[in-house]
């Protein structure tokens, strides 16, 4: 890897010292030939050249590269440039063993990365993430919240180089408070000649135990034609990669006073304890098209096709006990250390959640540009490119939940290597939390889905002017234009109360009551390897459940509330209300930006935009509204839940549009189990 760093005397500028470094370097070639060129003739005057032997065969020529091929190549980008600059080229890139691009980037100095279950996701540059992406010297994005691209999206195999740039300069948009990461695509100029390269690999992931294939292929060529010299290029990258994330948690600690055998001395006791199993698998397809034209000597153009594909998925088993949320009574025989900090012992009356979750996001990147290079004379150089980027993301997270309002005994050890926690009968049992009798039934279902896209139309010309000066060595000046569009849809969580707010254990629905969501054992029997036992055996939502999510939500809405049929639900995909909002006031939002200077919203107006982004309802918003137009439903919201889905929302709208009071309301709004909402938004 090449990186190189400088150390600037105080009073010398880089620049000045760039200028004396490349001076230095041109003396020592030109001296190193000159007396090369005086021992030739020396030998030439003594030793007469032997005469070719006319057999002898001329061999192509054949050049070998390493390293030093690529410290030379970085080496030469540091030199040039006239601010901090660091740079990992094509060589590099290619014998280090990174999945994407933020991996290849924690070998700079200076970059921390962010790793998300197991690959680098994210970037800070000397540890500000506020850092500005570039795609060959154009802005590129993901469609996410953000204004840069995810650097988890694409392959490392594609890049020629990256260049990070610690400190702007007068050419540089705005925008990388930390720094701007140029990523440099190849061009078949790159090459003398044909070029055909590739790669096969296979990734053996040992907590996953399971393996996928990975493999990238560069096919570049160019050819003297009639109208100048031409080049092609095609690159293409495709993996896939298992993973397994097993983690035991520990929530924040809180002092309680009334622990047997230590009241009155503020114990510190954690909040409480829990395990997750995440496994899932991603899939990266990257491919990238140049075609260069050289007409002649002073003309270039040139087009490139960036396109990158992004498929994540994963599945979480989760279960907790939180033994802050309720009162909890320890039971005699806890241990404490001498700082009062909890080591062991048992608590009741704790309160359990099984969860069982599937996540999923797409993401598609694509970048088009079109760009020429005219170099009038030695001196002055002109260029200009076009831009266009279009970006979509979706994505969807469900949940489900189960578990136990209160249970007999919660166990919690920490004097081992790992904690050792586990939920008993009362006379300490095992197998509590495998029978389902003692289980609430289904507590909650929670939802979440996005639905992001962005498009940006750019243009930009330039023109350099060299001096023949030391104080003056050339004069820049360029025109910038952008147009960029963002919407966000979603980055709100749905929450459907089920049992967990019912508070009369008798009035809790049973699991029967639910035939098309399975339950079953927790699939997970080698936590840690075998060498945790943590909970012992749980039950938890099977996958079916979470993959046909909407439809069980459907059904369960249609039960407990009495919907004609689904379609009067649409789905999950609808508005929210929020405490304080009145019902002819809800419509759907969404962000619309242009250009750079115009996306930088202020943070507490950015957030209280997003609490009212939704992904499109169809009619039911629409429906909803204008029954909420109606004078009989200007009523005042405030005393009301937020609601989380269309469904229910629309469940109610028949009660404003009569004249019904609002303490018939409110009877109604408790008949129906939201209890817990109703005091939040009192």
């Amino acid at each position: 890897m090449s990186v190189q760093h400088r150390h600037i005397p105080a009073g010398r500028t880089v620049g000045q010292r760039s200028i004396r470094d490349f001076r230095r370097s041109v003396m020592a070639i030109s001296v190193a030939t000159l007396l090369s060129a005086q021992a030739y003739a020396q030998d030439a005057t003594t030793t007469a050249a032997p005469a070719q032997d006319p057999t002898t065969q001329q061999l192509d020529t054949v050049q070998v590269t390493g390293t030093r091929s690529s410290v030379t190549k970085a080496q030469l980008v540091k030199q040039n440039a006239e601010q901090i600059v660091d740079s990992i080229v094509a060589e590099d890139i290619g014998k280090l063993p990174d999945n994407n691009v933020a991996e290849a980037l924690q070998r700079i100095s200076g970059i921390q990365i962010t790793r998300n279950y197991g690959e680098g996701s994210s970037i800070a540059i000397r540890g500000l993430t506020q850092v500005r992406t570039e795609l060959n010297g154009r802005d590129i994005f993901t469609a996410n919240d953000g204004r840069g691209l995810s650097f988890e999206d694409v392959s490392a195999e594609l890049l020629g180089g990256v260049n990070v740039y610690k400190n702007p300069s007068a050419d540089m948009i705005e925008g990388g408070l930390g720094g701007t990461v140029d990523l440099r695509t190849r061009l078949p100029f790159d090459y003398d000649g044909r070029k055909i390269a590739g790669s096969v690999q296979y990734n053996h992931y040992d907590l996953a135990d399971d393996g996928k294939p990975a493999f990238s292929g560069l096919f570049s060529d160019r050819w003297q034609t009639g109208i100048g010299e031409i080049g092609l290029l095609v690159n293409y990258s495709q993996q896939k990669s298992p993973f397994r994330q097993d983690t035991i948690s520990i929530e924040p600690w809180y002092t309680q006073t009334d622990l047997p055998g230590y009241e009155g001395q503020g114990v510190s006791v954690p909040h409480g304890a829990g395990i997750n199993t995440t496994i899932g698998e991603r899939e990266r397809k990257t491919g990238a098209f140049a075609m260069q034209w050289r007409p002649n000597d002073s003309i270039e153009v040139y087009t490139q096709v960036l396109r990158s594909e992004y498929d994540f998925s994963w599945q979480d088993y989760s279960f907790f006990a939180l033994t802050g949320q309720t009162p909890i009574q320890g039971l005699p025989g806890i241990q404490v250390n001498d700082r009062n900090e909890f080591v062991n012992g048992s608590f009741q009356n704790v309160p359990t959640e099984s969860n069982t979750s599937l996540t999923e996001r797409h993401s598609v990147t694509t970048d088009y540009s079109l760009g020429a290079k005219w170099t009038v004379n030695e001196k002055l150089t002109l260029s200009t490119d076009f831009q266009y980027v279009d970006a979509t993301t979706t994505g969807t997270r469900y949940i489900l939940s189960t578990g136990q309002t209160t249970s007999p005994q919660f166990n919690v050890d920490f004097r081992g290597d790992l904690p050792r926690l586990s939920v008993t009968d009362a006379s300490g049992a095992e197998g509590y939390l495998a029978d389902a009798n003692n289980y609430d039934g289904w507590r909650y279902h929670l939802d979440n889905k996005d639905d992001n896209k962005g498009t940006e139309f750019a243009w930009r010309a330039d023109m350099d002017l060299a001096f023949d000066s030391d104080f003056v060595r050339s004069f820049k000046a360029g025109v910038r234009y952008t147009d960029r569009d963002a919407e966000t849809k979603g980055n709100i969580y749905r929450f459907m109360c089920l049992n967990a707010c019912i508070d009369n254990p008798a009035d809790k629905v049973p699991f029967s009551q639910f035939p098309t969501i399975g339950l079953v054992t927790n699939p997970i029997t080698d936590f840690f390897r075998g060498e945790s036992s943590t909970f012992g055996r749980t039950l938890t939502a099977a996958n079916s459940a979470v993959a046909n999510y909407e439809q069980n939500a459907a059904g369960v809405l249609a039960q407990q509330h009495q919907c004609a049929d689904r379609e009067d639900l649409c789905g999950l995909r609808g508005i929210a209300l929020r405490c304080g909002q009145r019902f002819d006031s809800v419509r759907r939002q969404h962000r619309r930006a242009r250009g750079a200077h115009r996306s930088r919203l202020d943070r507490r107006a950015y957030r209280d935009r997003r609490r009212r982004r939704w992904p499109d309802s169809g009619g039911c918003a629409a429906d909803l509204h204008r029954r909420a137009a109606e004078p009989e439903s200007a009523l005042d919201a405030q005393r009301y839940v937020a609601v989380a889905f269309c469904g229910l929302a629309r469940y109610f709208a028949p009660d404003l549009r009569s004249s019904q009071s609002q303490p018939d309301l409110e009877q109604r709004h408790l008949q129906h189990g939201h209890r817990n909402a109703h005091r939040r938004c009192r």
